[in-house]
């Protein structure tokens, strides 16, 4: 399912906000910011053996021609890994012209449509546990994809629920972060 980060920013862009998050992955800290990838040159665009980067139809029309031509037709940019790396390193692609799995990366969504921080990031990030919160600093990440509307709304939600989970009244269960499910 690759197209899925795709599909589910559509549906979120459609309904005004995103619906389902995981709090424990998007308050996880990591550094995936144009300066943090520059440290680890990159690291999950290149080895990542679940990523599998590809333009959706959609994107294909939005694509300068000097972008178009090194993507295949079929929108795929690389099999277990990104043949365009290393000129998104270089800024020689700018974000709007990434594809939304990039964009959107070290974030996605699950099949249930949940925004988590993507598995591998756990085990293989060399950037993990460093920096601000996912949430944070992938900010202009978001707001690019969803519009600032949705990025803020649901800033405020991961915030409300980050002060809930942390109230001392309300930590009885060890693992809190794990079960909590976003009220609406």
């Amino acid at each position: 399912m690759p197209l899925r980060d795709y599909e589910f920013v559509q549906r979120s862009l459609k309904a005004g906000r995103i619906e389902k998050f995981s709090l424990k992955g998007l308050t996880r800290a990591i550094d995936c910011t144009t300066t943090g990838r520059s440290l680890c040159k990159g690291y999950c665009c290149h080895w990542s053996p679940t990523l599998y980067p590809q333009y959706h139809q959609g994107e294909m029309a939005r694509l300068s021609p000097e972008i178009r031509c090194l993507v295949a037709n079929d929108g795929r940019l690389g099999t277990g890994g990104c043949d365009l790396r290393d000129l998104c390193l270089a800024g020689r692609i700018p974000d709007p012209e990434r594809a939304v799995d990039c964009v959107l990366f070290p974030l996605g969504f699950n099949s249930a449509g949940r925004l988590i921080l993507k598995r591998w990031v756990y085990r293989w990030c060399p950037r993990c546990n460093e920096g601000e919160p996912a949430y944070i600093s992938m900010e202009p990440n978001l707001v690019l994809l969803f519009g600032q509307a949705i990025y803020d709304d649901l800033r405020r939600r991961v915030e409300a629920a980050v002060r809930e989970v942390t109230n001392p009244s309300n930590l009885e269960g060890s693992s809190i972060l794990e079960s909590f499910t976003d009220p609406k």
